[in-house]
C-alpha cells in the first residue's frame, strides 16, 4: 500500500515518455526475472529425475514457442488465452498463494480479481487499448464490449468477494483494505498511460510477491542470500529471453505500428507456461 502511494507522488516527476521507458524497463528486468526460474522450480517436481526434467522442459520450451506462434496465426484466440491465463494468475498470487485451502470457487474469485484489474487498465487507457488491440488482432474493438466486461467484472468481484470472506478468511480490515487499493490502482490507472499502468501493477503488485514465494520455496531464505541465488540462477534464462526480444523486434518491426504489438506477444509466450509452473508451485506447497 504504502509503495502504491509512492509511485502515485512519483508519477508527477515524470512526462508520459518517461514513465513508458521506466515502465518497460521495470517488465524487462524484474518483470522477467520473476519467471526467469521457472526451469529450477520445474526441477523441484521431478525429485531429480533425469527423464521427467528433459521431457518438462521440452514441454515448457515447444509451449513458449507456440504461444508465440498463435498470435501471428491466430491472433484472437491467443489474446483471449492469455488473458484468461493472466486474469488468473493475477488474482491467485494476490488471493491465494498463501492460502492451503483451494475450490473452484476460490479459482473463480483470484480470476475475477484479475479480470476487474486488467480490465481497469484496459477501460481507462481506452484509446490506447483499442490503437494496440487493432494492431495485434486487426480488428477494431468497440469501447462498449470493454465497458461492459469491466462493469460485470465489478459486479461479480464484489459479490463473490463478499461470499468468500469466512473460506479464506477475510477480515473486515483487509476487506476494507482491498477495496481502497482497488480504488487507488483505478486513479493510478486513470491518470497513467497503458504501458505504465500495466507495469506498475505487474512488477510492484505482482513480480515483486511472486519473486518472495519463490525464493522462500527454493532458498527457504527471503533475505539477502536468497536473493542473490535467486538473481545468480535466472540470470542466463533472462539474458536469453532478452537477447530473443531483441532479435524479434528487429525481424518484425516493418510489421508492427506499435513496438508493444511484439513486445505483447513475447510477454504472452513466457507468461503461459509461467502460469502452469506457478499453479503447480503452490499447490505442491500448499
Amino acid at each position: 500500500m504504502v509503495i502504491t502511494i509512492f509511485s502515485f507522488w512519483f508519477m508527477g516527476f515524470l512526462d508520459e515518455s518517461e514513465a513508458n521507458s521506466l515502465g518497460i524497463l521495470l517488465v524487462l528486468t524484474v518483470g522477467l526475472i520473476h519467471g526467469a526460474n521457472d526451469l529450477r522450480i520445474i526441477d523441484t517436481f521431478t525429485n531429480g529425475k533425469k527423464y521427467n526434467k528433459q521431457s518438462q522442459l521440452v514441454a515448457y520450451i515447444l509451449l513458449v514457442i507456440s504461444t508465440f506462434l498463435l498470435f501471428y496465426i491466430f491472433p484472437v484466440t491467443a489474446l483471449i488465452i492469455f488473458l484468461a491465463f493472466s486474469c488468473y494468475h493475477f488474482g491467485e498470487q494476490h488471493w491465494l498463494a498463501a492460502h492451503s485451502k483451494k475450490s473452484g470457487v476460490l479459482s473463480g474469485f483470484a480470476f475475477l480479481y484479475g479480470l476487474l484489474i486488467i480490465t481497469m487498465i484496459l477501460k481507462f487507457n481506452i484509446s490506447e487499448t483499442i490503437l494496440v488491440l487493432k494492431d495485434l488482432i486487426g480488428l477494431d474493438v468497440a469501447p462498449f464490449l470493454i465497458n461492459f466486461i469491466f462493469y460485470l467484472s465489478i459486479f461479480a468481484f464484489l459479490i463473490l468477494m463478499y461470499w468468500v470472506r469466512r473460506h479464506i478468511t477475510i477480515g473486515l480490515n483487509r476487506f476494507f483494505k482491498e477495496l481502497f487499493l482497488l480504488f487507488l490502482l483505478g486513479v493510478i490507472f486513470k491518470i497513467s498511460s497503458l504501458i505504465w499502468s500495466f507495469a506498475l501493477y505487474f512488477t510492484l503488485w505482482h513480480a515483486i510477491p511472486s519473486l518472495y514465494s519463490q525464493i522462500g520455496i527454493l532458498y527457504g531464505d527471503r533475505k539477502s542470500a536468497g536473493i542473490i541465488a535467486y538473481i545468480k540462477h535466472s540470470f542466463l534464462y533472462w539474458f536469453i529471453s532478452i537477447i530473443g526480444l531483441v532479435v524479434v523486434i528487429f525481424l518484425l518491426k516493418e510489421k508492427a505500428s506499435w513496438i508493444v504489438s511484439i513486445f505483447f506477444p513475447f510477454v504472452a509466450a513466457l507468461t503461459i507456461p509461467h502460469v502452469l509452473v506457478m499453479s503447480k508451485m503452490f499447490k505442491n506447497n500448499s
